[in-house]
């Protein structure tokens, strides 16, 4: 049986590139050796538990594969190419997406004998085993929707994964988030719990928690829920890829369209009186901040994470005030900032490097530290109003939480230094950050890997929002010792904390030392191919203060 074109050229770069065939026999592998030694002990529930996180893994780790059906091609700029051929925009949807479910699907198809095992055994029930056998697939069908919406909306692998990573994360946490919360708040269930259901996580850990004695009415309806997401995702994507493959601006003549360019990328006169205002200053700087995308999306962070506040506050007026709410939802705005800009940063400088416009624009007189200057300047103007913006919400969360309860004069002063801290980093920018995601991107063309490579602080985030949603969890409901305690051990500690990281951001605020290498190295980088992603170089680029690898 003969495939179709595209389906069997995206079969014939995955098994040159990914290596399939050695994947699954490793996989396949590992599943043997687990179950033999499980199955040995006695332990087939452990055995369940074990072969379907497994499954997880792998269904997420197909997120990799598809978010670079459509970004390569647009990237490269092959999609026009392949509609020379006569093929319609719905035929190259489907065959892509055909093709890419095949490469996506062939790992979990190397571990699905392995989960009958358990049930044959008789360690499992039919219900569960089922259950089992519908959650993978369909989980694996909504994680290729996602990617291949990703993939149409970016031109890039890492920043497709980026836009995949915050789609998943919507849906299946903020989905369920009012429900939670208002469980956790008063106690009771605040509507059905049918509304759990809207997340795709919710069938998968009603099937870790094995169902107990009595099938759960929701799964069901949970596993529905989930491939209606899956649809709308391919939907959404097939209407984009219809609708934008061209990017023919002569068709955006309705309104509505008219005036969302015109919000995204400037009126003609913002247009004008930026140009005048920088061009003679920084021209590399009016390159950057002509595209008002990172500033708008930082907008809609910080109105939209005001918005919920408020609406939760107005939901639950009497526990909705608490200092672990509050700093949490301060951190989730810090964090969003901090990483929405340093991506913006590392993008814009993969993508000069990408397409050749790099080593173009230094032909000018333009200097490389005239360049990382511009860059440090355009995303500090583009972000000031939005800093400023979440600045005065925290001073309003801040003032509020006086309000929510008694208050002793050492709570007061751990109440201040919490927001005292916070307040300072949302004001703060992370230029020592910036130099680094932008040296990274300049060395690889990625802005994807720039930010993984760049995770020092997004630990401490992780470590710092885990804290307050347990404070969080703590204060609210009917806990008699509310966050501030008002300890003098609590005072201490907390005074040496935030000492101990104004002392960090003042030395962060420091130079950096990859500064001088951006400015040394900038135009023999330039001339330099950029690495494959697989290059071996990168695993010996242990440091990221030190030069690339660049001889073999």
């Amino acid at each position: 049986m003969s495939l179709p074109p595209v389906v069997e050229r995206e079969l014939r770069v995955a098994f040159r590139k990914q290596q399939p065939a050695r994947r699954r026999l490793n996989l396949a592998w590992g599943a043997a050796c687990a179950t033999v030694f499980l199955l040995f002990i006695g332990a087939t529930r452990a055995l369940h538990w074990l072969l379907f996180l497994f499954g997880l893994v792998i269904v997420l780790r197909s997120l990799r594969v598809t978010v670079g059906l459509f970004s390569e091609e647009r990237r490269n700029q092959t999609l026009e190419l392949l509609f020379l051929t006569g093929m319609t925009a719905s035929q190259l949807f489907v065959t892509k997406l055909a093709g890419g479910f095949l490469i996506a699907s062939s790992d979990l198809l190397a571990i699905m004998p392995f989960l009958s095992i358990p049930f044959l055994a008789g360690g499992l029930s039919l219900e569960l085993f089922l259950a089992t056998l519908a959650t993978l697939p369909t989980l694996l069908l909504f994680v290729v929707g996602v990617g291949v919406l990703a993939s149409v909306i970016c031109t890039e692998d890492g920043t497709a994964m980026l836009t995949a990573a915050v789609i998943m994360a919507v849906l299946c946490c903020l989905t369920p988030l009012p429900y939670n919360l208002g469980l956790t708040l008063t106690n009771r269930a605040p509507f059905s719990s049918f509304w759990l259901c809207l997340s795709p996580a919710y069938a998968p850990w009603l099937v870790t928690e094995n169902f107990g004695s009595v099938f759960p009415t929701n799964f069901w309806p949970a596993i529905g829920v989930t491939l209606g997401w899956s649809l709308l995702c391919f939907g959404a994507a097939a209407a984009i890829l219809s609708f934008n493959w061209r990017n023919d601006p002569a068709q955006n003549t309705r309104f509505w369209q008219r005036t969302w360019q015109s919000w995204i990328h400037g009126s003609d006169q913002w247009r004008r009186l930026l140009r005048n205002r920088l061009l003679p200053e920084n021209p590399f700087r009016w390159r950057i901040q002509q595209d008002r995308r990172p500033a708008v999306f930082a907008w809609m962070i910080v109105i939209g994470t005001i918005v919920l506040w408020l609406t939760g506050w107005f939901v639950w007026p009497h526990y909705w005030l608490s200092a672990g709410n509050s700093i949490a939802t301060a951190t989730v705005i810090i964090i969003a900032l901090y990483w929405l800009e340093l991506h913006s940063a590392a993008q814009h400088i993969a993508r000069e490097r990408r397409d050749g416009t790099l080593e173009l624009l230094l032909t000018t007189p333009l200097a490389p530290d005239h360049m990382l200057d511009g860059l440090q300047d355009a995303f500090a103007d583009q972000f000031r109003s939005t800093r400023r913006t979440a600045f005065v919400f925290f001073c309003f969360m801040a003032a509020t939480g006086f309000f929510a309860r008694r208050w002793n004069p050492v709570a007061v002063a751990v109440h201040i230094i919490l927001w005292a801290m916070l307040c300072w980093f949302v004001i703060t920018r992370p230029r020592n950050g910036m130099t680094s995601v932008a040296w990274v991107a300049l060395v690889s063309g990625r802005a994807g890997y720039a930010l993984r490579r760049l995770h020092n602080l997004g630990y401490f985030w992780l470590i710092w929002m885990l804290f307050h949603i347990r404070l969080f969890a703590k204060a609210i409901g009917k806990s008699s010792t509310p966050f501030p305690e008002g300890t003098v051990t609590e005072l201490v500690v907390f005074s040496l904390f935030g000492l101990f990281f104004l002392l960090g951001s003042l030395n962060r605020w420091g130079g950096n030392p990859l500064q001088n290498s951006i400015a040394v190295d900038m135009r023999a980088i330039a001339q330099q191919p950029i690495p494959a992603p697989q290059d071996p170089r990168f695993r010996r680029w242990k440091d990221i203060r030190q030069p690339f690898p660049w001889s073999a």
